[in-house]
């Protein structure tokens, strides 16, 4: 992949832009098969012909990795892929505080 193509993917997965968001109806459709039976928060994204559906959280460390990645082997993107790293470091942050609210909302709705 082209190193512009992937800053330009990672500034879209940012604005969240290019691909379903957080609604089971929006990732599952009517499609028995990939309908997991319960609600789910991920994202479906397609990238380079290939789709996966994937929780959010999971979208972000990856993306993560993979700026992490191109920078070790792009030196000349470090301008742009460090406020890249931090704004996709602080989506990491707000989604794991969602998902551990979410589990004490969660515990707390058993008792």
């Amino acid at each position: 992949m082209p190193v512009e193509f992937f800053i330009e993917s990672v500034s879209n997965a940012l604005a969240r832009f290019g691909f379903g968001y957080n609604d089971y109806i929006c990732i599952f459709g009517q499609d028995p098969e990939t309908d997991p039976g319960e609600e789910f928060d991920g994202v479906r994204v397609s990238l380079l012909g290939e789709e996966y559906t994937m929780p959010e959280l999971d979208l972000f460390e990856g993306l993560m990795d993979a700026c992490i990645y191109i920078l070790s082997r792009h030196p000349g993107t470090e301008p742009e892929l460090k406020i890249k790293i931090a704004t996709v470091a602080k989506e990491i942050r707000k989604l794991r505080d969602l998902q551990a609210n979410r589990e004490v909302a969660r515990e707390q709705g058993q008792h």
